[in-house]
């Protein structure tokens, strides 16, 4: 599984995926919610059979839809820290942040 990292560059922050090297695997992404797009899309470019999804996202989930904050459903098989059925719609968190030294650095100047 790929790790999210936040790290800042040219006085701006910056997310990118890396894989169990710490290779980079995405390109610089501005934010998380584009870090979570470009996830979601590399899966999707990686099945190997015929997609029967017409969307990227479940469509089901929604605050209004969904309730399961704060409720514990014993039969249910999906775990807290996921938003819907499928593995790509786990919420997206950052994994390693290179950018508080960065910034720590600049201040010390």
């Amino acid at each position: 599984m790929f790790k999210l990292v936040k790290d800042f560059d040219s006085y701006e922050f910056i997310y990118y995926w890396v894989d169990q090297n710490n290779s980079k695997v995405s390109s610089n992404l501005a934010t998380v919610e584009l870090a979570e797009e470009w996830l979601i899309h590399y899966h999707f470019s990686e099945y190997p059979g015929k997609e029967r999804r017409r969307s990227f996202y479940d469509r089901r989930y929604s605050a209004n839809k969904v309730k399961l904050q704060g409720t514990q459903i014993f039969f249910s098989k999906r775990k807290p820290p996921l938003k819907g059925r499928r593995m790509t719609d786990r919420v997206i968190e950052v994994d390693m942040d290179l950018s508080k030294e960065k910034i720590n650095s600049l201040i010390a100047l």
